[in-house]
């Protein structure tokens, strides 16, 4: 199973890359690989205009590097678009995992040291996520549990 799903990913990846745009840099910031020898279980989309992979920051201490996916998408036979917000964490080029954090309603991110803040809108109560001793297997987004998964 698991590998019926990387090689899923790897065909998803090399049938969007094509469509990436000249100019706007390369197709998730060029993660592609390290997402599918992660086994990432989201949708690789790398249209400009249907997707933004946007490095938030890293982690003072241990490196961890943060993004914030934004996409969307229509998936084969279905008839309205799809759409979401990731964390995604690397660590070393390697993907180690994510968070869904929408929907309900995106979220805004930063690093400060070894702390991801979370905040539902600009001057909320930002939701700290200690990743001193790796990222928590667990996360409150927007006053929902959102689990680390890959």
């Amino acid at each position: 199973m698991k590998s019926l799903v990387a090689t899923s990913l790897i065909a998803l990846f090399s049938v969007s890359a094509s469509s990436t745009a000249v100019g706007r840099g390369t197709c998730m910031a060029g993660m592609g690989q390290a997402l599918a020898a992660g086994h990432f279980s989201g949708p690789i989309i790398c249209a400009p205009q249907d997707a933004t992979f946007t490095l938030v920051g890293k982690t003072a201490r241990d490196g961890y590097a943060i993004y914030d996916y934004r996409y969307r998408y229509r998936p084969p036979q279905a008839a309205v678009d799809h759409g979401g917000q990731r964390i995604l964490v690397f660590r070393g080029g390697e993907y180690l995992g994510q968070y869904a954090a929408s929907p309900p309603h995106p979220v805004s991110l930063s690093v400060h040291g070894s702390v991801l803040r979370i905040a539902e809108k600009p001057g909320d109560g930002n939701l700290p996520l200690d990743f001193s001793h790796g990222p928590p297997r667990k996360a409150l987004i927007s006053g929902m549990e959102a689990e680390f998964f890959r």
